[in-house]
């Protein structure tokens, strides 16, 4: 009797849902949904409903301070200088000794590997070090800090010996011993650290870990031997626990169609499309953007901008963001021609009332790198490369 409930009840169902299904969805779904609440999902295109969309790019200032990866070089377009100050950190039997004048310093030899390197790999990298005589701080040092930057003259290293897997110099003895008198004497100079300066035959630039970057192991490094005649020989490093770079030049020639971004100045884009056809308070499910390259005008190191990095204006004229919406990134795989990535956070900020200022787009690594990424701007003669903007979104019907 069970067994034949079950094969009458099956068909049964069958019967109703297949006629729920023809029925007008005001007949039974309906009254799962209040009066009015029906949602309704479009689609805008940039590229299909060509919508009208602008694009520029300009160069500032950026905040270099906290880089993971320290420049220093010069290619045709660039410079980058370095600074780094050292921790003078010396065990009580070496200081006391050295305070008394018995104990010497037989050497003080720089090591550097640089982790990331830019330009023709059979170019000329060359600098020199000199003692800074300003106050520095990473976080107010730019470009145009290079200018008025007081140091000597003297090139304080010697003996170079450089390779792309690691560089050493001997740093003359007199620049650490001053530092070291400072750390029991406040009459002694300031230690305001060394300036490594390109030398004006360079034609690569190098990157060097800093000190905020992931690991120690690979900072530069100044190993310091002292002797106490007759008891002990004794080497101790040192690394820095403050260092900055700062890069000037200009945006290499470009195509007038293109967005130039350019890591280390920095140079920038801006990027407006007009979404007023978005009635406001709509929700915006997704939102995608794609960004072409022009792969003749990229110039990637060794290591490359594999992203890009949005947020929107507050205001695009003075170059102001809104420092209250957080960064969204589209990314390029290796072998793609288009950076892609989600923006659904900064489309939804606008149809909520922010006004329509466009995004503001920048190279992820512009802090640590001097790559060079073209993008196929808002005027290309071929539409297909133009940037596209694509969004889902759901209004009330």
């Amino acid at each position: 009797m069970r067994h034949l409930i079950k094969q009458m009840i099956g068909p049964l169902l069958a019967v109703l849902l297949i006629a729920s299904c023809n029925e007008d969805p005001t007949s039974i779904g309906s009254q799962l949904i209040p009066g009015g609440d029906y949602l309704d999902f479009q689609v805008v295109n940039s590229y299909d409903d060509t919508l009208q969309q602008n694009s520029s790019y300009f160069t500032e200032n950026i905040d270099l301070k906290r880089s993971t990866i320290i420049l220093l070089g010069k290619d045709d377009n660039l410079e980058s200088w370095m600074l780094m100050r050292f921790y003078m950190l010396f065990p009580d039997s070496i200081l006391s000794p050295f305070q008394n004048d018995s104990i010497n310093i037989l050497s003080t030899k720089v090591e550097m590997r640089p982790s990331y390197y830019f330009g023709d790999s059979l170019g000329t990298f060359d600098f020199t070090v000199h003692k800074v005589y300003t106050a520095w701080t990473p976080g107010g040092f730019n470009k145009d800090s290079m200018d008025v930057l007081d140091y000597d003259a003297v090139n304080y290293a010697s003996s170079m010996s450089i390779t792309d897997s690691v560089i050493t110099f001997d740093l003359e003895s007199s620049v650490v011993i001053d530092w070291l008198k400072r750390t029991y004497d406040e009459s002694q100079p300031e230690n305001h650290g060394l300036l490594f300066k390109p030398t004006a035959n360079t034609t690569r630039i190098f990157g060097f870990p800093g000190y905020d970057a992931y690991s120690q192991e690979f900072l530069t490094r100044i190993s310091i031997v002292c002797e106490k005649q007759g008891e002990f020989v004794d080497t101790v490093n040192v690394i820095p626990f403050s260092d900055v770079h700062a890069v000037k030049g200009t945006v290499p020639p470009s195509d007038p169609e293109n967005i130039m971004l350019q890591a280390g100045l920095a140079s920038r884009g801006s990027l407006y499309f007009d979404l007023s056809r978005i009635p406001l308070t709509s929700v915006v499910n997704r939102a995608t953007i794609q960004l072409f390259v022009d792969t003749l005008e990229t110039v990637n190191g060794s290591i490359t901008s594999d992203s890009v990095a949005f947020t929107i204006w507050d205001n695009s004229t003075e170059h102001l963001i809104d420092s209250t919406v957080s960064f969204q990134y589209a990314v390029r795989d290796i072998g793609q021609a288009y950076y892609e990535g989600e923006v659904t956070k900064l489309v939804q900020e606008w149809i909520n009332g922010t006004p329509n200022e466009g995004f503001r787009i920048s190279l992820s690594d512009e802090a640590r790198s001097v790559n060079h990424v073209a993008i196929k701007g808002s005027n290309s003669a071929d539409p297909a490369i133009r940037p596209r903007l694509k969004v889902i979104y759901s209004k009330k019907m």
